[in-house]
């Protein structure tokens, strides 16, 4: 159905590199290296109109209707050329596949279309009817009221979207695809889907949006209009998990909100509020010294910042790090302004394009390794088995190394444990390049089967 050009590049191993404190990189084939006090950015040879950052590193770019992945290093990997305009981009977390937004304004549906890169096979997810294209399913009250009293109304509104509606936002969560539209002043509200990539099935989260503010494998968050209007919104976020709905207050809260793992940000006039659920009483308050102030991302670990703002004429590009809470400039420029903003886990690797060309960047890797391990507290044998697995997400400074009792091991393995009668306790402790400490203590009591 569609005419893919696939282009395959043997990988080779990125050749990382140490910069200073913490930080550790991987440059891109023939860029300019900008080198900061707390960080070190790349500008890059790729210019694309969107681009986005995975979380091993590569690079998948749109332009023209071409979707590449780089590697870290800039070299390309795959390139597949659509013969459509695509309405909305969400690639997978590793880049395997990308999710394609493709709407049919004629025929009044939305295909939802899953693009393997390697392969550069298309297959179709779901077609969007009428009823569920971008902004068609959330009318405002007012909206439905003039299209009972004039039916002209109804054809006038319905053109309007079928012309204009798209998802402004996506995300891949445990094999679900997340889709949003933001809310149009007088005509609906914002709203959020979820597909399944299994079954195809949608279902809608929620239909009184005002702004998403984030999404990780904990929940998406956002803010709703509370009134039937969509003209008041509520001063809460809520969260929507995979059982439950939460709901926590913050009373300085905008639509120039972002949060992640707990951790919120807020613009409130000029003045930056960082808050951490369910608490109502700000970590952080930074007066900004600049005018159209904007969030523009917060890393899913909750601890950085993107900000952007303008001062004398200049955007400038900032970000804060709530672990040492102060704000510090990254960038400024008098040509163009910062866009595309991407990050890894903790944000020790972003990204952005600025005047169309895309840069690369690298902060300090602060973030511990992850140690997963099941082991009950309670066992009747005087043995048991329990697998251990130990991995960093930060892609650029991994080279995770995992104890046991202070006896190194595989980082994937499975250790019998030889246990005494009532408590025992084992230690698990994992390392990264980077040096950052991960200490896991846990406890399992034996009561022998003859008591």
């Amino acid at each position: 159905m569609y005419n893919i050009l696939l282009l395959l590049i043997t990988l080779t191993l990125p050749d990382i590199k140490h910069y200073k404190d913490k930080i550790y990189y991987i440059q891109p084939e023939k860029s300019e290296k900008i080198a900061g006090n707390f960080y070190i950015i790349f500008k890059t040879g790729i210019t694309p109109d969107k681009a986005f950052l995975l979380q091993n590193g590569y690079l998948l770019t749109y332009k023209n209707g071409e979707i590449n992945e780089y590697t870290p290093s800039g070299k390309l990997l795959y390139s597949n050329k659509l013969h459509f305009d695509a309405g909305i981009i969400v690639p997978s977390d590793f880049g395997k596949f990308v999710i394609i937004g493709k709407p049919d304004r004629k025929n009044k549906t939305y295909d939802i279309l899953k693009l393997d890169m390697e392969s550069g096979n298309i297959e179709k997810i779901i077609t969007l009817d009428k009823k569920h294209f971008p902004g068609t399913y959330a009318p405002i009250e007012r909206a439905k009221k003039i299209m009972e009293e004039d039916p002209s109304f109804r054809d006038d509104y319905f053109g309007l979207v079928y012309q204009q509606g798209n998802f402004s936002g996506g995300k891949i969560v445990n094999n679900n695809l997340y889709l949003w539209f933001l809310p149009e002043i007088g005509l609906y509200f914002g709203g959020i889907y979820k597909i399944s990539l299994k079954t195809g099935k949608l279902s809608v989260i929620a239909d009184n949006v005002g702004k998403v503010c984030g999404i990780t494998r904990k929940g998406i968050s956002y803010i709703i209009l509370k009134d039937k209007d969509a003209t008041e919104m509520e001063k809460a976020i809520h969260i929507k998990g995979i059982n439950k709905e939460r709901k926590f207050p913050f009373p300085y809260l905008t639509f120039n909100t972002v949060f992640a793992n707990g951790t919120g940000a807020t613009i409130n006039q000029k003045t930056l509020y960082v808050f951490r659920t369910p608490s109502i009483s700000p970590l952080n308050k930074i007066i900004i010294n600049g005018e159209d102030v904007q969030l523009l991302k917060i890393s899913p670990s909750g601890n950085r910042i993107f900000v952007k703002y303008r001062n004398k004429n200049k955007n400038i590009l900032s970000l804060l790090d709530i672990r040492e809470g102060k704000l510090e400039q990254i960038m400024e420029t008098s040509r163009g302004d910062f866009a595309n903003l991407h990050c890894t886990y903790d944000a020790e690797a972003f990204i952005f394009t600025l005047n169309d060309t895309l840069y690369t960047g690298y902060l300090n890797d602060l973030y511990e390794p992850f140690i997963s391990i099941s082991l009950p507290d309670t066992v009747f044998n005087d043995t048991v088995k329990v697998k251990v697995k130990a991995e960093d997400v930060a892609f650029v400074s991994s080279g995770t190394k995992l104890f046991f009792n202070n006896n190194k091991i595989k980082p994937d393995t499975v250790l019998t444990l030889i246990l005494e009668e009532g408590d025992n306790f084992f230690v698990f402790k994992a390392t990264d390049r980077a040096n950052n400490l991960r200490n896991l203590r846990k406890h399992v009591f034996y009561i022998p089967e003859d008591q």
